[in-house]
């Protein structure tokens, strides 16, 4: 038997999971929501994916903790600005008021899901 097959066998966990979890689009107003270049509303819309649909899924690589908020109550969704937003795996960020992940508020993110280590921001604008 291999070393995997036994550590299998008796329950072990693998040492590296996979950094990303997958979660769902909920509650984005009028069904849909943009992904965004940078964690930020006035960014431009990622290409060549920029709209994300009502209950579908996308997989989160990391989480950046203090980005711009976003506010949009009702529906469903938080009375409060959440300044949470999500890389996905094909590095466009989306606000994460609007996906199904829990632990809006607060400094760590849900579990499974690691602090972005770059905290992008959005550049700056040129004069």
């Amino acid at each position: 038997m291999t070393t995997a097959a036994v550590g299998a066998a008796f329950g072990q966990r693998e040492r590296n999971p996979p950094p990303h979890r997958v979660t769902s689009i909920l509650h984005a107003p009028g069904g849909e929501t943009y992904a965004y270049e940078y964690p930020s509303l006035s960014s431009k819309r990622a290409e060549p994916r920029g709209i994300y649909r009502e209950n579908e899924t996308v997989e989160v690589v990391c989480q950046l903790r203090d980005g711009e908020p976003v506010s949009n109550p009702g529906d469903g969704r938080p009375n409060y600005a959440v300044s949470a937003w999500d890389q996905l795996a094909n590095g466009s960020w989306l606000p994460d008021i609007y996906t199904s992940l829990g632990h809006k508020r607060g400094p760590k993110p849900p579990p499974g899901i690691e602090l972005c280590q770059d905290q992008t921001s959005a550049p700056a604008p040129v004069p």
